[in-house]
């Protein structure tokens, strides 16, 4: 499953993070934007398949460009969004 997910990128002195509006409480950090990207990728994936995994829906993750953001920010402000591509399939279980 393919989900389009608005992030929030914010640049600090030192290193950068994310987070998705859409998804609270899911975080990441990264030494540089494109690393942080990667990660917050992975961490929106992992979430998603959590909720998968545990039947919640995923369907109400909306891909709508989040109300607090400005349309006119882009990569050389402090901080802006972007939207990911994450791909999410449920885990593997296996019964006991």
């Amino acid at each position: 499953m393919r989900k389009d997910i608005w992030i929030c990128i914010e640049k600090g002195e030192h290193n950068c993070s994310a987070y998705a509006p859409a998804v609270p409480g899911c975080i990441a950090t990264g030494k540089t934007v494109e690393e942080t990207k990667r990660n917050m990728e992975d961490a929106l994936a992992f979430h998603l398949d959590g909720m998968l995994d545990d039947g919640l829906p995923v369907e109400d993750i909306s891909s709508v460009f989040p109300a607090a953001a400005s349309p006119g920010q882009s990569e050389n402000d402090e901080e802006y969004f972007a939207l990911l591509h994450v791909e999410a399939s449920p885990l593997a279980r296996t019964e006991a």
